[in-house]
């Protein structure tokens, strides 16, 4: 959860909800998403694939994907 919408990188992501500038299989997949549903989703760095870290597609054609950089809850 949170409303981080920026890779370590600097990249603005793109909103789960969108094919563009990257296609992928989470567009129409609400049950990936702690939010309730892709579009709640928005743009925010997520692990709809379960990863170890948070990350999105980018709003750069150029840049497929990356990391976010959020902070850990206290006491993890």
């Amino acid at each position: 959860m949170g409303t981080m919408s920026v890779t370590e990188g600097g990249f603005k992501c793109q909103r789960w909800s969108e094919d563009t500038p990257h296609k992928h299989n989470y567009s129409n997949d609400d049950s990936a998403f702690p939010d309730g549903s892709v579009v709640a989703a928005s743009n925010y760095c997520r692990s709809p694939d379960g990863d170890t870290q948070p990350w999105c597609y980018t709003s750069h054609p150029d840049e497929r994907w990356g990391y976010c950089d959020v902070p850990k809850c206290r006491g993890i």
